[in-house]
């Protein structure tokens, strides 16, 4: 396996195009004036997000960028498993279920925030945005009981729930919808 990737040593801003290749127990850097080898039991991976590209860190602080199409294959070879996260986000089917289970429970309760709010709420909430998401985002506005506690919750599908505390809470710290 030969993967293209860019390296940054950890000591200048200059990103190096490289080739990373397994060489016996350790992941080789092969580039214009790098040769380095690191044991793969020593690589520390990022999670992989949508298309965006993966990096492995490496012990002596340097660090290399990898597309997000060959990070699979990089994660694998360095005996890293999916986490949990990971592998939900895979499933996306599994934040509608959840955000439905939550909904049909009671859960998730319709806010009484009033409109010029939740105007200005959603106004933050596109500003906050990237350009150009990677997946559709929508925010859901959701009153919350009590024992729940201030949160927002990020589902695998691109919902992202802001929990509002009931109106009658006593808790001043929990940010209020309202």
């Amino acid at each position: 396996m030969a993967t293209p990737a860019h390296y940054g040593n950890g000591r200048s801003a200059r990103r190096h195009a490289v080739t990373l290749a397994r060489n016996g127990g350790g992941l080789q850097v092969l580039g214009e004036g790098i040769d380095v080898t690191y044991p793969l039991a020593t690589l520390r991976l990022t999670e992989p997000f949508a298309h965006a590209a993966g990096i492995v860190y490496f012990d002596d602080g340097a660090h290399c960028e990898v597309n997000a199409a060959d990070y699979p294959a990089l994660a694998t070879l360095a005996g890293q498993r999916p986490s949990r996260v990971v592998r939900w986000q895979r499933h996306w089917r599994v934040g509608e279920l959840t955000r439905n289970a939550f909904t049909r429970q009671g859960i998730f309760k319709p806010t009484n925030v009033t409109l010029a709010r939740e105007a200005q709420i959603r106004q933050v909430w596109q500003s906050v945005q990237p350009a150009q998401p990677r997946m559709p985002m929508t925010l859901l506005l959701r009153a919350m009981p009590a024992s729940f506690g201030p949160n927002a919750l990020a589902l695998p599908n691109g919902t992202v729930v802001l929990c509002c505390r009931p109106a009658n809470y006593h808790w001043r710290r929990w940010p209020t919808c309202s």
